[in-house]
């Protein structure tokens, strides 16, 4: 009997199948966001300890050891981040019927493999790819409106004073209501642009797009928070403490378009092999934009829960905009630059990726997923089937196909600034206008343009999209 068989490569023509399971798909990106969320911590402490360890807002001096703890503090979130990333590989033992086969064969240690009749034994490693897999988008939503009314009623009490029942209330409803905030809505927005944009994708794609997007908030958070600061401070001769409401508001209309977008759009040409097509192009950066707002909404529902009293009606407001508002812009603005690279690296042959078929470890590219009750094959993510929801149809439904979306990438960037520095730009100016009326005009104006600036956004949302999918797509 034959003592030992070598690695093959897998068929073409077999396929895969593995139990269906959406939800751990969020319990692990839930899980990476609130470690690189601590990550950014360590970061900044690195950056602030090598160019302002004063905290005056001017450069320098620097404090060795301030970059040595958040140097030795980083080190095991990245060894975590890594471990946790890392390819998974599956071991695949075949036998099929052959009549110079064999009846017997050792697959490792002491066991071995009998079958009735003479069969040839193979094993392969394959890349564990299974198709992307994320809970429906209704589930997800109702999930998100539902948990944001439940919360905002638990916190409520506070208005009406504070004291042991309803800080009780709050305390316990705080985590949940943190997490359902800045969370579901992202992978809401995730869910339906990987199911309905007509490509497939696997679990390790789609979890390094979202990944991809988190990571680059790491640098646009050092340009924010310290180097146009200091550069405002240094160049133009500002005060950190007269002028600081000055060169936040700066910072929010300047350097948070500028900075984050083009933040973005290098996650996006960092993941350059896996976009073989316009439209997969716009894909990875509707993705990564939505890994930005994930990192930057947890912090932003964080601080509405910490608010004050009122944490009932920050925290619902702050949530729901956003969810509908700032979390899809980021994914539209960034779709943008995706787009435009896409149609960059679809003229260069070099930028098609394919795996070998003569190395060991291979993608399985026919590899489905069922449900472990039923039995019966699910929905894998990419086949661009339209569902009968009424938030679907509005969204993808029509044939405007002429939209401009950029097919270069300078003009990409450049829309995708335009747009982010329309939208907080455009709020800037109307609070500053409103300076000094009455607070209940102020308020009043100030939603109307909130609910005009979305209604915006979703209209062009819906061309880019409309435009996205009719672009040329090219299957792996």
């Amino acid at each position: 009997m034959q003592e030992g068989y070598p690695l093959t490569p897998f068929p073409s023509n077999i396929g895969l199948a593995s139990p269906a399971k959406p939800w751990k798909t969020i319990y692990r990106m839930l899980g990476m966001v609130l470690l690189l969320y601590i990550l950014s911590q360590f970061v900044v402490v690195i950056f602030i300890g090598l160019l302002d360890a004063d905290f005056d807002g001017f450069l320098g001096p620097s404090d060795p050891i301030m970059v040595a703890i958040g140097s030795i503090c980083s080190l095991p979130l990245i060894s975590l981040a890594i471990f946790l990333t890392r390819p998974k590989l599956t071991h695949v033992l075949r036998a099929y019927p052959h009549p110079h086969g064999q009846t017997q064969h050792p697959v490792g240690g002491d066991r071995f493999l009998q079958t009735q009749q003479p069969t040839v034994f193979q094993h392969h490693l394959v890349q564990r790819d299974v198709p992307l897999q994320i809970p429906e988008t209704k589930i997800l939503w109702t999930a998100f409106f539902s948990g944001v009314a439940i919360s905002a009623m638990a916190l409520f009490p506070l208005v009406l004073g504070i004291n042991a029942l309803s800080v009780s209330l709050a305390l316990v409803i705080a985590l949940p209501a943190w997490i359902v905030g800045f969370s579901t809505p992202v992978f809401a927005w995730w869910g339906f642009s990987s199911k309905h944009l007509g490509i497939t994708t696997t679990q390790r794609e789609g979890e390094l797009m979202l990944i991809a997007g988190m990571l680059s908030t790491f640098p646009a958070l050092v340009i924010n928070s310290i180097l146009f600061p200091a550069g405002l401070y240094e160049i133009f001769g500002l005060d950190p403490n007269l002028d600081y409401l000055l060169v936040q508001n700066l910072t929010i209309v300047i350097s948070a378009p500028v900075g984050e977008e083009i933040c973005k759009l290098l996650a996006v040409i960092c993941l350059y092999k896996l976009i073989d097509s316009p439209r997969r192009g716009f894909q990875i950066g509707f993705t990564v934009g939505l890994g930005f707002a994930m990192l930057e909404n947890l912090q932003y529902i964080l601080i509405s829960l910490l608010s004050d009293q009122f944490a009932a009606f920050s925290y619902s407001f702050t949530s729901i905009i956003r969810g509908i508002g700032s979390i899809p812009g980021h994914a539209i603005w960034t779709g943008l630059s995706g787009y435009s690279v896409g149609w960059f690296l679809n003229q260069k042959s070099s930028s098609k990726y394919h795996f070998s078929q003569d190395e060991a470890v291979q993608k399985v590219e026919n590899w489905i997923t069922f449900d472990a009750n039923s039995g019966l094959q699910t929905s894998s993510a990419g086949d661009g089937n339209l569902p009968a929801s009424y938030f679907s149809r509005i969204l993808l439904s029509g044939k405007n196909t002429n939209f401009p979306v950029p097919k270069t990438i300078l003009l990409g960037i450049f829309w995708a600034i335009f747009g982010h520095m329309f939208w907080n730009g455009s709020s800037f100016i109307i609070s500053f206008l409103l300076d000094g009326y009455d607070e209940i005009l102020i308020v009043i104006v100030e939603l109307l343009w909130i609910a005009v600036m979305i209604s915006l956004l979703w209209i062009v949302g819906k061309h880019v999209l409309q435009t996205a999918l009719s672009s040329p797509i090219q299957k792996k």
